[in-house]
This record gives C-alpha cells, sequence and structure tokens, in this order.
C-alpha cells in the first residue's frame, strides 16, 4: 500500500507525517489530513507568539497541544449539549405523532 507524506514546520524543523493512501478518487481523506496539519501549524505559530521565539520547541509544541486539547474539550462538551437537545427534541416531535395517530 502506497503512502502520502504531508509536512510540519515546527519551530523551523521539517516533520514529515506518512499516512496511508486513500482508494482511488477518494481525496476527502487527505484534505482532512492536510486541515489537520494546517491546523497544528497554525497552533504552533499562536504558541511561539506567546512564548517568544526564544522558547523552547518542546515548549511550544505543549502550548500548542494544550490549546488544541481545550478547544476539543469545548466542542466536545458543545456536541454533547446539542446532542441531548436534540434527543429531547426528537421524543417530543415523537410523542407529538403518536398522539396524533393515536386520536385519528
Amino acid at each position: 500500500m502506497a503512502s502520502r507524506s504531508f509536512e510540519l514546520d515546527l519551530l523551523g524543523q521539517k516533520i514529515v507525517l506518512k499516512a496511508n493512501a486513500n482508494s482511488a478518487g477518494d481525496a476527502s481523506k487527505d484534505v482532512a489530513t492536510q486541515d489537520v496539519i494546517d491546523l497544528v501549524n497554525i497552533r504552533i505559530k499562536e504558541a511561539t507568539r506567546r512564548l517568544g521565539k526564544t522558547a523552547s520547541p518542546s515548549h511550544v509544541a505543549i502550548l500548542a497541544l494544550v490549546d488544541m486539547a481545550e478547544e476539543y474539550s469545548r466542542a466536545k462538551k458543545r456536541a454533547d449539549s446539542y446532542r441531548k437537545a436534540m434527543d429531547k427534541k426528537s421524543e417530543e416531535i415523537l410523542g407529538f405523532l403518536e398522539n396524533t395517530a393515536s386520536q385519528s
């Protein structure tokens, strides 16, 4: 199986990541992988700006990781809240439909 390479730049140090090649015509996984790499690069640049150019690469990477974990946690909570709200609405609609069907 062929692999595709993606490049990450961590404070001037190039890191090449390899991912399995996708099936023919399915570029969505490549796009998703590239989106993740782009997000990591953005977070590393933001962490570098916040810590200063003299910060060690490990400190920059840790700050970027913590920022991304915090963002993930908030998104997960929002998704859970949305799912619960949709479950409640679905139950209300189902109850309404059952009542309407039983009255017919």
